[in-house]
């Protein structure tokens, strides 16, 4: 019940939800993004009397990172499942995705779907149903597949004693994506991805704070070693934290102790052979006590805050909304005036 692209979006359908009644939509949104870095979307599920499964891989499938097919139930128009897939489709065309349609229907209690599919680098298999539905709604669901796709191989699987028992092919299949460890010529380096501190934090000075990251190795799953590092200028020169320290994918940063905006971080991971490889923050932390009218968060408070502030102001930037109300206005550039005159402690 899960479809996602490398863009961040992913989408899942409200079972998520009912099958985890201790959990908000929120919280369960918030453990996705924790885990995985994507932006949920919690769509409704279709009527079990449709689609005993609520999946939603059972109507939808991401074709690509700006592509997605949707069932188009021609011969069911203003059922629920033609109202949430149409609404759905609306909804991912507005975002600015390429909307295909499939045809689906519903039969003897039998929710036929040409969207449960699995994708295999270039080969995309898709269900198939040729007694039970026809060649010709077989043939409409290829012609989209192939107009969508066109230069993958569409391969259609007759799914028909399949789609009774266990949903089709999504829901039977699991992808497993090749490991990315860049290549070196003793063998292939570590992977690590820095969870926090990614950049845009403000923390106090000499506060200790809990630093996340995520290690992988092609050959033994486990990373044992890492190093850390900071960067005082935005990631130009870096100096050692600690280094050669046992795994366990986090890290107690103590911060410096006196202001520092442009502050990045680096996580090294190290494997069994003494390979490695890096992951740093994108954009700069501020260390320290953030005055509100050093607008362009450098540590000082000058006349390049209030020229920069001015320049958003002046191009309309919701940055520039100094008094968090959502609207961009003249009391904004009076309330940064009145804290730009006032100046920093």
């Amino acid at each position: 019940n899960f479809h996602l692209s490398s863009l961040q979006p992913a989408f899942a359908t409200q079972l998520i939800q009912n099958e985890n009644p201790g959990l908000s939509p929120a919280a369960i949104i918030s453990t996705w993004r924790q885990y995985q870095n994507v932006d949920t979307t919690i769509t409704l599920p279709f009527p079990t009397s449709i689609d005993s499964t609520q999946h939603i891989d059972m109507w939808m499938y991401m074709a690509g990172d700006r592509n997605v097919m949707i069932s188009d139930w021609a011969l069911n128009r203003g059922s629920t499942q033609d109202t949430i897939c149409n609404t759905q489709a609306a909804n991912m065309a507005a975002a600015g995705y390429t909307v295909t349609r499939l045809p689906a229907r519903s039969l003897n209690g039998t929710h036929y779907t040409y969207a449960n599919a699995v994708m295999c680098n270039n080969a995309v298999l898709v269900p198939k149903y040729p007694t039970t539905l026809g060649a010709a709604l077989d043939a409409e669901a290829f012609a989209a597949w192939q107009s969508a796709l066109p230069s993958k191989t569409i391969v259609q699987i007759n799914c028909e004693s399949l789609v009774t028992a266990a949903g089709v092919m999504h829901c039977i299949c699991m992808h497993v994506p090749a490991f990315k460890g860049r290549i070196e010529a003793t063998g292939m380096a570590p992977t690590v991805l820095l969870r926090n501190f990614r950049g845009g934090q403000i923390v106090p000075s000499s506060s200790v704070q809990t630093v996340r990251f995520a290690t992988d190795d092609d050959a033994t799953g486990t990373v044992p070693r890492f190093s850390a590092a900071i960067s005082l200028d935005s990631g130009l020169t870096w100096s050692n934290l600690i280094t050669n320290a046992t795994n366990n994918n986090v890290y107690n940063w103590t911060t410096p102790a006196t202001t520092q905006p442009h502050v990045r971080l680096r996580i090294t991971a190290i494997d069994a052979t003494n390979l490695s490889e890096s992951d740093a923050s994108e954009q700069d932390i501020f260390v320290g006590t953030l005055c509100a009218a050093d607008y362009n968060r450098d540590g000082m408070n000058d006349v390049f805050d209030y020229l920069d502030f001015a320049n958003d102001f002046s191009a309309g930037s919701m940055r520039a909304d100094f008094n968090s109300d959502l609207v961009l206005d003249f009391f904004d550039y009076l309330d940064f005036v009145d804290r730009f005159s006032r100046g920093c402690p």
